[in-house]
């Protein structure tokens, strides 16, 4: 099947540019191109996260653990008193 899209210049001089620098034909690269964005879209529209480039705090807010405590401080680690005793046997 075969379809067309329309690319800007600057667009198409950027996936020439590529495809030579990785040493692919224009249409590999753009079908890499492609399947990699639409895996990221399709895993944003299912709330998954990739795990690339997020942080320990954006992994455990979405695994659901930040803010699972109730009635506790914000921050345990900013009060000694928490802290007494850590890392003893």
């Amino acid at each position: 099947m075969n379809d067309s899209v329309k690319l800007d210049e600057g667009q198409l001089a950027k996936l020439r540019a590529l495809a030579r620098k990785r040493r692919v034909t224009f249409q590999a690269l753009v079908f890499r191109v492609i399947q990699a964005g639409l895996k990221k879209e399709l895993s944003k529209e299912r709330g998954e996260s990739s795990g690339q480039d997020a942080s320990c705090l954006e992994l455990a807010t979405a695994s659901g653990f930040v803010g699972a405590g109730e009635d506790l401080p914000p921050d345990l680690s900013t009060n000694p008193e928490h802290l007494s005793g850590f890392g003893r046997d």
